[in-house]
Order: structure tokens, then C-alpha cells, then sequence
């Protein structure tokens, strides 16, 4: 709006009211003057402060002010307009100490944009100054390494802590609980190795998110790698909270034969022809993890390590009806989990019995976990309401007085608990993988903030 004119200058009132009168004054009187985005003037909530702001502030027309808020030791521009001379239009600015000045629009001012949060907002924390400010979004997170993250928060399992009560560690006889496991365990049997195995037990934040899918923490891994069940897709909001067929890739049989002993293997006839099992993980991982890309152009099986998937066909008993394996005698007769693998049941790509680094839960991590055989457990994490396969076996029946043999397998059944199944009937699968040591992450690890491999 014009203040005065004359002869070629035209001043315009941002010039009348602050360098003559002295009464700065908020109004934007003409609405051919008000940019908004509503006004279709802007394309964003956006602009610069104005020369009026600046008064209100603190600074005074050519009078040097460096104890206000809006010196900063160099001049940057205002929106407010001071006059055309004839021959050039000057706009305010604030001056280097601090006084309000003005300038040629074709100087080489500087710029700090000006915004407006909306009535209401809420502030996370701070209380305004420098060192403390109102933080109103949380800032970037810096990358944590997943393995320090879990090493960092770990206990010793044989020894009494926070949600353990006896002296000697955890019973694996018994379901985890607040006296009996939650939280992450050192294994003390490994507490000298390069990289000793640390296990989440009970109820505990373990959820992570890669390659667009929902995880759910297990443990380390010998080498250091941090193993992954499959747990789901996010929800709208990020969230990984999924139970149920949620939680699983699909439902399927663990071999399409399960007459002979040999069909217990996750692969058979000397380790050559997959089981029923095996190609299904297969093919969704080829899809959904090696063939799937990330930001920059990496196939997402370059984030993980070829770890062991230990399909024990070890012998532990037989008898006239029944060859019983390594997890019955361990899980279901001693109470007593084992992480160990004789060399012709690893399962690897180096070793050439995997084509992708993917495979299945164990009993024994189940147990590791807060699992027991046959005795319900509906608060710890590999608990989803569902039934879902192990690659473990448990034994063969040949009873003579039924019409047919039949493998069964290690599975989790509906009320949390380790059971044995027929290899023929149609429980869940849910894939599981292993991430490098190196990985790093954002994120606490809760569903509604889950870690994210960055």
C-alpha cells in the first residue's frame, strides 16, 4: 500500500509507519497484499518476515541491536517493501549489527524462510533455550548397531537377575516369566567365544523391520549375525503387531511323503531332493527378498549372512514303534535346549544344501525362547494364536498296529507350547533368516517403533 509519492519515488507504508512514525502495526489492510495459500499467491506455507515483525522484535531503524533474537551478524531480507526511487525498488532488510535497514532487490541478501505451526501444537520436549529447544518432531535418529544394541542390554542365563529368580538362571522346564526369563541372555556356555549368542526370551520389544516385512528377534548367531522370524507386513501406521495367519507366509505341508523316516529331512535322499517345506520358503524368498530391491539398486540378500539352519536327524532312542530324534530327548525327556549341530544336518549355501540363506525356527531356540513341550505359554513372543512349523524332527511311528508310518515334526501349536505333528497336515510357515553383524539400525524394537535396518 502507498504511503506518499513524489515526483518518480513512490513509499510505500511499511516506510511510513516504521521510519516516520515509529508505530509498527500487523494489519495487511489491502487483500491484493495477503499471500496464502487458500489465496492461491502461494504454492506453500511459506514466505519471509516483515519489516513490522522485526520493530515488534527489537530493531529500530539504523540503530545497531546485536541482544535481540534476530541478530545474527549478517543482513537477510524482510517481505516489506520501503520504496521505488525511480529507477530501483528497495526493500527492508536486517542489517549485519542488527538494525533495520533496506537494500536494492538486486543485492545479495540473505534468506530465512518463515513458517507458521498450527494452534495446538504440541512440543516433545525442551523448554526453549539454545541448549534445551522445544523439539516438536523427534530429529533423525542416528544408526545403532543392532549386535551392540543386544549385547549391551543382555544377562547372563545362569545367574539370578532382574526377571529371574533362581540363583542358578533359567528352567527350561518351565514357561518364561518374570521370575523365569524376559529380556535378552548371554548363553553362558558361549560366554568365551569371539562372538557369544545372545537369545530373546519371554515377553520383550524385538520387532524389526526389513525389506518391507515384520520381524520378530531371535538371537545371535555364531558368527555374530542377528537371526529374524518371519512375522508379518507394517500396518497403515508402521506398526508390527500381527497375529495369526498375519504373521505367516501361508499354511503348508512339511513333505508331500511322510511313510519313511528319510522325510523328516528338510531335504532327503543324501541331501539332494527338497522337501515340500523347503520349496515353498524357497520360492517366496526369491521374490520377497532376493529378487526385491533396495533404494539404491541392492538385492536384499546382500544384508544377510549364510548362518546354520540345523535340521537335527541325529538318533536319540528307538524302539519297537518309534525312532525318537535328538529335539525329543533334549525338549521333551531332559528339558535341556541345545544350539549345537552335528556337520551333516547344517544347513547352508556354502555348504551346498541351501540355494538362499533361509530357513526355519528350531525346537531348541523355541525352548530358548520360553517354549516347553506341551505346556501352554501365551505370553512370549513366538506366541501367535496359530500353529507353525519347526524344522525340527521329533520322531518316526511305525507301530505296526496302525495302517501307515508317518514323520512328525517339532511345531508351535495355538497355545504357545512345542508339540509334534504329522508331516502331512497344513500348520503355518513363517521363514526365517539371519542379518550380518554389521547391521545397524533406527528405531527401540516396540511394535508401534519398531528397529528398521537402514
Amino acid at each position: 500500500s502507498i504511503a506518499s509519492t513524489s515526483g518518480n519515488n513512490i513509499y510505500y507504508n511499511p516506510r511510513y509507519r516504521n521510519y516516520v512514525n515509529k508505530t509498527p502495526s500487523l494489519e495487511c489492510s489491502r487483500e491484493d497484499d495477503k499471500f496464502t495459500v487458500s489465496s492461491s499467491k502461494l504454492k506453500y506455507p511459506v514466505g519471509l518476515i516483515t519489516v513490522d515483525e522485526v520493530v515488534y522484535a527489537g530493531g529500530v531503524y539504523y540503530t545497531d541491536n546485536k541482544a535481540y533474537y534476530l541478530y545474527t551478524g549478517e543482513w537477510y531480507w524482510s517481505m516489506s517493501p520501503y520504496c521505488f526511487d525511480g529507477n530501483s525498488s528497495i526493500v527492508w532488510d536486517v542489517d549485519y549489527p542488527g538494525a533495520i535497514s533496506n537494500a536494492y532487490v538486486a543485492s545479495a541478501g540473505g534468506i530465512r524462510p518463515v513458517i507458521s505451526l498450527k494452534q495446538g501444537t504440541k512440543y516433545l520436549s525442551g523448554n526453549g533455550t539454545k541448549e534445551t529447544p522445544f523439539l516438536i518432531t523427534p530429529l533423525p535418529e542416528k544408526p545403532k548397531s543392532l549386535y551392540e544394541l543386544i549385547k549391551t542390554n543382555s544377562t547372563l542365563d545362569n545367574i539370578k537377575s532382574k526377571y529371574v529368580s533362581s540363583e542358578i538362571g533359567g528352567d527350561f522346564s518351565k514357561i518364561s516369566s518374570n521370575t523365569n526369563g524376559r529380556g535378552i541372555y548371554e548363553l553362558h556356555t558361549t560366554q568365551s567365544a569371539q562372538y557369544p549368542i545372545y537369545y530373546y526370551r519371554g515377553e520383550v520389544d524385538n520387532n524389526i523391520i526389513f525389506a518391507d516385512f515384520c520381524w520378530k528377534i531371535i538371537r545371535t548367531t555364531e558368527t555374530g549375525g542377528i537371526k529374524l522370524i518371519y512375522n508379518g507386513e507394517p500396518n497403515n501406521d508402521g506398526k508390527c503387531n500381527n497375529m495369526g495367519e498375519e504373521a505367516e507366509i501361508k499354511k503348508t505341508i512339511y513333505n508331500d511323503d511322510i511313510l519313511y523316516s528319510k522325510y523328516i529331512g528338510y531335504k532327503y535322499d543324501n541331501d539332494e531332493v527338497d522337501s515340500t517345506i523347503k520349496k515353498e520358503v524357497d520360492a517366496w524368498y526369491k521374490t520377497n527378498i532376493d529378487e526385491k530391491k533396495d533404494a539404491s539398486e541392492k538385492s536384499y540378500t546382500t544384508y544377510l549372512e549364510d548362518t546354520i539352519f540345523c535340521n537335527d536327524r541325529s538318533i536319540a532312542v528307538t524302539s519297537d514303534t518309534n525312532i525318537y530324534y535328538g529335539a525329543s530327548n533334549r525338549l521333551g525327556k531332559n528339558k535341556s535346549p541345545s544350539l549345537a549341530c552335528n556337520d551333516e544336518d547344517k544347513f547352508t549355501v556354502s555348504n551346498g544344501k541351501l540355494k538362499y540363506p533361509v530357513g526355519l525356527i528350531t525346537a531348541d531356540e523355541l525352548a530358548y525362547a520360553g517354549g516347553v513341550y506341551y505346556i501352554a505359554n501365551t505370553t512370549y513372543y513366538l506366541y501367535t494364536d496359530n500353529t507353525y512349523w519347526t524344522m525340527s524332527p521329533i520322531d518316526f511311528n511305525h507301530n505296526e498296529f496302525i495302517t501307515y508310518n508317518y514323520v512328525r515334526i517339532g511345531v508351535v501349536a495355538e497355545k504357545g507350547d512345542i508339540e509334534l505333528y504329522g508331516g502331512g497336515q497344513n500348520f503355518g510357515l513363517r521363514p526365517v533368516l539371519a542379518l550380518t553383524s554389521s547391521t545397524k539400525v533406527t528405531g527401540t524394537g516396540t511394535s508401534e517403533n519398531p528397529y528398521i535396518v537402514v
